[in-house]
């Protein structure tokens, strides 16, 4: 006991800090005049701090590391004081145009006393920031077509190093900066999932990591299993689950293996069409004895059986019908009139509405005397409805969780509406659509309209003929005789 206080005093005499700098993005065009940015660090500890500061080299063949100076190479700063450091980076002439990138490292040091003794012991800490440089349009790169023909493919993903694409049954990387084909496979892609592939070659799927080169997993059919690192895959007709590896974390016996929320998934035997729970490490939780059966991250549960449907807390509903879907807020239908489930918490809306948009999330569209109204379904289940300018529309879609298109007959448009930041756009469109995780799609004439989901800011607009692909990170275009590649997130 003696020995752990001994040890617990001496630890206790170390002091811990992390870096407070702000901002913690460089994302610039470095082209022209370059680019000046300040960076202001800030100690918020009671001891006196001191940063020696120095650029990284990327490895990469777009590195600008020795194109970019500091103010300083090192500062002292006392206890809650503020300073300033800049960064000039600027392009030499005649570069390629392009995404640059350099990492500035922000290494603390030990600070010594006039005396030349340390003035405390504490761990010291080190932070690296990417930087980012553009020649050309921020956030913009472009791809000639002499080194990339992107006619008749079918399937195409981008990550920060290479545009991956498929076209005739095989699968071609194109490394972004060597500006050539890298390599090229048997087989067609079908979908990313995290950081594995599924590849289709004849009539079995194959998972494969990002560099194409790990061992060959072959299977009938593979999905996404709803978490991350895991897959639900098929095997001489069952379903189970394995890892990003192949290791077998279910055993294949299922016949129907659905979408896990959270630890739980909802499964079939192959002895009856009963639906049943189990959780991520194969455990039977509820034996399949339901013909309906929804269930949400936290375990609460409804079921049907022999007409009657119950909730995890054995509570029977005097209702006619769940109209399913995969939210945790469920409608229902009684006495052909409408309300809500929240499955998460087990809360109840009385069924007192004409129609309610199947698709119900953080938000779900009421319909009254003809008349739509956008709810947020938070504010719903505590009585905290506010009646604003999004209330009675002629009609309202759902494009993506957050976001809903307003109609109007009269004027043949809509109108984007992030309901969770209250962002409305004045610009009518013809359509809107999802075009990612990141993105929303506007339809105006013969332009389609990029709106960035996270600050609802319209960041590009290009002719409908010259769209390619869109995904969380990239958006392609067809620019001229070449290809324009957005950035979503730095332009």
């Amino acid at each position: 006991m003696k020995i752990l206080l001994v040890l617990f005093l001496l630890i206790s005499k170390l002091t811990y800090s992390y870096i407070n700098i702000y901002p913690v993005k460089f994302v610039e065009r470095i082209d022209n005049e370059g680019a000046y940015k300040k960076f202001v660090l800030y100690n918020k500890s009671e001891d006196k701090v001191r940063y020696r500061f120095y650029f990284e080299k990327t490895n990469k063949k777009m590195d600008m590391s020795d194109w970019c100076s500091l103010s300083l190479t090192s500062l002292e700063l006392e206890p809650l004081e503020r300073k300033e450091i800049v960064i000039l980076c600027k392009a030499p002439e005649n570069v390629l145009s392009g995404r640059y990138t350099a990492k500035l490292a922000i290494k603390e040091v030990d600070v010594v006393s006039k005396d030349r003794k340390l003035q405390h012991k504490r761990y010291l800490t080190k932070l690296i920031l990417n930087m980012v440089g553009y020649v050309g349009e921020r956030g913009v790169a472009m791809l000639k077509s002499e080194e990339l023909n992107l006619e008749g493919i079918k399937f195409i993903d981008i990550n920060d190093s290479n545009l991956i694409f498929t076209r005739q049954g095989r699968t071609y990387i194109y490394n972004l900066e060597q500006k050539k084909i890298q390599n090229n496979y048997d087989g067609e892609i079908l979908e990313r999932v995290n950081d594995r592939y599924i590849l289709k070659i004849k009539n079995r799927y194959e998972l494969r990591n990002l560099d194409f080169y790990d061992k060959s997993l072959s299977y009938e059919e593979v999905l996404e299993s709803g978490n991350i690192g895991t897959f639900i895959v098929k095997k001489d007709n069952k379903y189970g689950v394995i890892n990003k590896d192949g290791k077998v974390l279910i055993d294949f016996k299922y016949k129907i293996l659905e979408k896990f929320k959270g630890e739980f998934s909802i499964y079939q035997n192959f002895d009856n069409y009963k639906k049943g729970i189990i959780d991520s490490k194969g455990k039977i939780l509820l034996n399949p004895i339901f013909d309906e059966l929804y269930i949400t991250k936290n375990g609460n549960w409804l079921g049907k059986k022999k007409g009657l449907y119950f909730t995890s807390n054995m509570k029977v509903l005097k209702i006619d019908r769940i109209i399913p879907n995969k939210k945790d807020i469920l409608v229902y239908e009684k006495d052909n009139k409408y309300g809500l489930i929240n499955l998460f918490n087990l809360k109840f809306t009385e069924n007192i509405y004409e129609s309610i948009s199947q698709e119900v999330d953080t938000g779900f569209i009421l319909e009254n005397e003809g008349k739509y109204s956008l709810i947020k379904s938070g504010e719903f289940f505590e009585n905290k409805i506010e009646n604003d300018v999004d209330t009675q529309h002629d009609y309202i879609i759902k494009i993506d969780d957050d976001i809903y298109g307003l109609g109007n007959f009269k004027r043949k448009s809509l109108k984007y509406y992030n309901l969770y930041t209250g962002v409305k756009l004045e610009q009518e469109f013809k359509n809107l659509k999802k075009g990612s995780s990141e993105v929303v799609v506007g339809e105006v004439k013969d332009e389609y309209y990029f709106i960035r989901s996270s600050d609802s800011k319209i960041i590009a607009k290009t002719k409908k003929d010259n769209l390619i692909y869109i995904n969380k990170k990239y958006i392609l275009l067809k620019e001229k005789i070449d290809y324009k590649l957005i950035n979503i997130q730095e332009i």
